[in-house]
């Protein structure tokens, strides 16, 4: 587990944070890239403050992660799963002519999914805490949540340092001699856009919606992060959007969060 303080020299600063043990984590697998020799996928969002913690995935949910959900017939309807479809070729799925729906000819599945609305997010969390029996509550990250996976506790800009490099993160022009595709990269493809605490993808791939309001617009949804569209200013840390959670945008994704139930 990673801690990351802030002190100045000559400093000192007692935390009290409950150390959590290696399988202590969900054990159930929500995000990241199809792999079994995958990173771990949950990491420890310690609050030094207040002595709590929260695990966040390291890694945005995928396309195959999200096609689990769509084709649950034990948990919605082909029509409900319907409403949930990504938008746009950026989201990469399709529904077939049998009602099950499948990865669009060409899309990778360990891509980020894009072009889902903070509603489908939010329920998405909900069949994981589902899945879960009970033990852990799975949700949408707060924005201050994101925000300490981002940076840690030194007000850094960016995850790596102050200094925005385009090829740290998948960002708009990251491959200024190399143009990808149109459109989010796999997850991890870019190793030096990682949080202090190990939250990979934060300045850029795809923009992820948090669970938390903006004072005064209870009716909207605070989002986070940069994108692969979206220029060097807007994957700082300061860089906060806010849209109604209806939205299906295509640079606009989404990671979890989790604790134990109480």
């Amino acid at each position: 587990m990673r801690i990351p303080i802030g002190v100045t020299p000559g400093e000192s600063r007692r935390i009290a944070c409950r150390l959590v043990g290696e399988g202590e984590g969900p054990p159930f697998s929500v995000a990241g890239p199809p792999s079994e020799e995958a990173e771990p996928e949950w990491v420890l969002i310690p609050d030094v403050d207040r002595g709590d913690a929260a695990f966040v995935s390291r890694f945005e949910v995928t396309r195959e992660g999200y096609l689990a959900y769509l084709n649950d017939r034990g948990w919605q309807s082909a029509e409900r799963a319907r409403t949930r479809l990504p938008a746009g070729v950026e989201g990469g799925i399709e529904e077939g002519g049998d009602g099950v729906f499948r990865l669009i000819a060409g899309a990778r599945a360990d891509v980020p999914v894009c072009g889902v609305s903070a509603e489908a997010a939010s329920d998405f969390a909900r069949r994981a805490t589902a899945r879960a029996g009970g033990e852990w509550e799975i949700r949408l990250p707060k924005s201050e949540e994101w925000q300490r996976a981002f940076q840690g506790d030194d007000e850094r800009r960016y995850p790596w340092g102050n200094e925005f490099h385009r090829t740290f993160c998948r960002a708009l022009g990251s491959r200024p001699d190399d143009p990808p595709p149109e459109g989010p990269e796999p997850v991890g493809l870019f190793p030096l856009d990682e949080g202090p605490h190990g939250g990979r993808d934060l300045a850029g791939g795809v923009r992820e919606w948090t669970s938390s309001r903006p004072a005064g617009g209870a009716a909207l949804r605070i989002v986070r992060g940069g994108a692969w569209s979206l220029p060097a200013s807007l994957c700082a840390v300061e860089a906060v959007d806010v849209r109604a959670p209806g939205v299906r945008d295509a640079s606009i994704g989404f990671r979890l969060a989790a604790q134990r139930s109480r």
